[in-house]
């Protein structure tokens, strides 16, 4: 599983599509951990509605620390074998659809190389 961890904070206008293309990637064993670091904007509202519509979402509010403190807050709550940090602005357009699918791949390629005692390394195509 891959933990998609999204520090937000003042992000109403950018957070719909964020999720939206989070939740459109075609890699499907993923947890999504929201944390609201203490945002004064409608982004807890956004959070918590998604998080109601879609089980894959674990939302975490804590008060104003910085991006520091809210990404370790969410490897903290992340359950994953993988991490992965978005930022609350960040959207996946066109062939990034796939984009977490691929990269998953190519790394499986590379731990199957490695404990096949052959030359790990990969490089992904563009």
């Amino acid at each position: 599983m891959v933990s998609v961890i999204i520090p937000i904070y003042n992000v109403e206008t950018y957070l719909s599509k964020c999720l939206d293309s989070v939740l459109g990637q075609t890699f499907s064993d993923l947890e999504i951990i929201l944390v609201n670091d203490g945002s004064t904007d409608n982004s807890d509202i956004i959070c918590e509605e998604y998080a109601k519509k879609d089980r894959k979402i674990k939302y975490n509010y804590q008060k104003y620390e910085g991006l520091s403190s809210a990404r370790n807050t969410g490897l903290c709550a992340a359950s994953g074998d993988y991490i992965l940090m978005v930022d609350g602005d960040d959207e996946f357009f066109g062939y990034a659809k796939n984009i977490i699918k691929q990269r998953m791949t190519l790394f499986e390629e590379f731990l199957k190389k490695k404990r096949n005692s052959e030359k790990a390394f990969v490089i992904p195509k563009s």
